[in-house]
């Protein structure tokens, strides 16, 4: 109570006057100014949650085509994969061929050889036994015909155990 004992009723009516005046002139002034000001800060501020919820958009659709690009690379390198791995079975396949041809032609040269040196050797065994019969032949008939005589007569008879 003592609060209003201390207020006086003009002062009071005075400061309500005052406010209202400068309320209907702030009003008048400067209202529409500021409801402006508001409304282009709450248009500000709408314009900026679009641009992020469309960057967010945008986010969203880049986060699927790069993994989709991912799935594809994978794909490729998948792809890839199974190419080497057939090109390596054929290359493979080649290289066996190649190694069983060469050990073909290994053999085949070797046997060539081994022919040979069996051929060599046998007619090295030939002479050794005409030498030998010439030799028996000479001291069986105690005269000496001539080499060449002695060779031709070893010799028909040689042919003739071959041929039986």
């Amino acid at each position: 109570m003592e609060l209003l004992k201390l207020l006086n009723f003009s002062e009071l009516a005075i400061q309500v006057i005052s406010f209202l005046i400068i309320f209907f002139i702030l009003k008048h002034f400067f209202w529409t100014k500021i409801l402006q000001a508001l409304e282009d800060r709450k248009n500000k501020i709408a314009d900026e949650l679009a641009t992020v919820e469309k960057h967010k958009q945008e986010a969203i659709q880049l986060k699927a085509e790069f993994y989709e690009k991912l799935n594809r690379i994978d794909d490729i390198a998948q792809g890839k994969i199974f190419e080497a791995v057939a090109q390596g079975r054929e290359l493979t396949d080649q290289i066996r061929k190649k190694a069983h041809q060469d050990a073909q032609d290994i053999i085949e040269n070797a046997n060539r050889l081994v022919d040979q040196k069996i051929m060599k050797a046998e007619a090295e065994f030939k002479d050794k036994i005409i030498d030998i019969s010439m030799r028996a032949t000479e001291l069986m008939i105690q005269e000496k015909l001539t080499e060449q005589q002695d060779k031709k007569i070893i010799e028909d008879f040689l042919n003739k155990i071959e041929q039986v």
